[in-house]
């Protein structure tokens, strides 16, 4: 029919998709299923270095808006944030807290805001992920802590970035997503990719087994994988 994966994605829209991305890792991944081509030392196009270093500039005096990008995380993950102002990155902080809910991220972002913004200019901006369960949590503790303070320093604008386009089926979508996550994660731990004993170690660290789930009123059950 018109529709291959029902309610989902239509076929001229897939056709123009891999058109695309013809010879592309996102074919390798999602369409082909395997792994996407990855040489040594290379991980990505050194145009995209070049582009990243001319925004990088700590010395430079930059003007506009101040802007912090929340990667958010808390227990095994890293809490990064990147301080903008304008177009330039002026700082980035990463960090696994290990703690067992946000407030502590929040603080550390409240207190970079505090000691960056200038003295009368506007409102700085926080933006960060909200889609899933972590991303609702951050945003939740930080509009609370910001309703809380009465220090004008704290005054921001809070932008929480939603999936731009959720499937109808997203049960379905969770589903296939971490069964190519897992399969990837399998394969990184022969696959050759430059040393890196950080990934290596949260690579090892990580076990999942195979569970069974049951949706909806009508008891649908679903295989998945489950990460411990």
């Amino acid at each position: 029919g018109d529709r291959p994966v029902r309610g989902m994605a239509d076929r001229e829209g897939i056709e123009a998709n891999l058109r695309a991305w013809r010879g592309s890792d996102l074919v390798a991944a999602r369409i082909d299923a395997i792994p996407p081509a990855i040489l040594e030392g290379q991980l990505i196009n050194s145009n995209v270095v070049t582009e990243a270093e001319s925004g990088w500039n700590p010395l430079d005096d930059a003007t506009g808006i101040l802007q912090f990008g929340v990667d958010v995380g808390r227990a095994r993950d890293h809490l990064a944030i990147a301080e903008r102002r304008g177009r330039k990155i002026r700082d980035i902080y990463a960090e696994v807290l290990g703690e067992d809910d946000h407030s502590r991220g929040v603080e550390i972002l409240m207190g970079m805001v505090r000691t960056r913004r200038r003295p009368h200019e506007r409102k700085p901006r926080v933006v960060f992920d909200e889609t899933g369960h972590e991303g609702m949590k951050f945003g939740k503790e930080l509009r609370r802590y910001v309703a809380a303070s009465r220090d004008p320093r704290d005054e921001i604008e809070i932008i929480g970035v939603q999936f731009g386009s959720p499937p109808r089926n997203k049960r379905l979508f969770d589903k296939r997503r971490d069964e190519i996550a897992h399969a990837f994660g399998v394969w990184l731990k022969t696959g050759t990719i430059p040393p890196d004993g950080e990934l290596e170690a949260e690579i090892e660290a990580t076990v999942s087994e195979r569970v069974e789930v049951a949706y909806g009123a009508g008891g649908t059950k679903w295989e998945v994988m489950r990460v411990i």
